[in-house]
């Protein structure tokens, strides 16, 4: 009997990957929503991502960035703002583009980043902020690592 719960457990976890990618067009001073969404009856738990974005093509003023929501709409746990000439990258671990981020230092915001967690009713919400003066014409990518768990 405890070999075949023990081959149940292993089934009803797996480590998965996704990207979200969003080339829309973004008009200046307006936002998107993106969401990661796991099918009913799972959890995801981040284990790490990657977040891209180049800074909006000709830009001359003002900033973008993103916000990230686990479990609600109201508080973002995961900063990420630039200027308006400069990109947002985050890479596995690293920030290696932002002139702004929340949690604050490299630690802390890998901590938060493996503190995300997503579920059917309280998807991972991942907000774009363009408050630049131009159009935002490059795309958005976001890459997760997650554990795919049954609840």
């Amino acid at each position: 009997m405890g070999e075949r719960y023990r081959r149940k457990i292993v089934q009803d976890i797996s480590l998965e990957h996704t990207s979200i990618i969003s080339s829309d067009t973004l008009s200046s001073g307006s936002n998107e929503s993106l969401t990661l969404t796991p099918p009913d009856g799972y959890i995801y738990e981040i284990q790490n991502m990657r977040v891209l974005i180049l800074a909006p093509p000709s830009a001359s003023s003002g900033q973008h960035y993103v916000l990230m929501y686990p479990m609600t709409v109201n508080i973002p746990v995961i900063r990420l703002w630039s200027q308006y000439n400069k990109a947002i990258k985050y890479v596995y671990g690293h920030v290696e583009a932002a002139d702004n981020y929340n949690p604050d230092n490299n630690e802390a915001f890998n901590d938060m980043v493996r503190n995300l967690v997503a579920t059917k009713d309280y998807p991972l919400l991942i907000k774009y902020f363009n408050d630049t003066d131009v159009d935002q014409t490059n795309q958005r990518e976001f890459y997760f690592v997650y554990l795919k768990r049954r609840i």
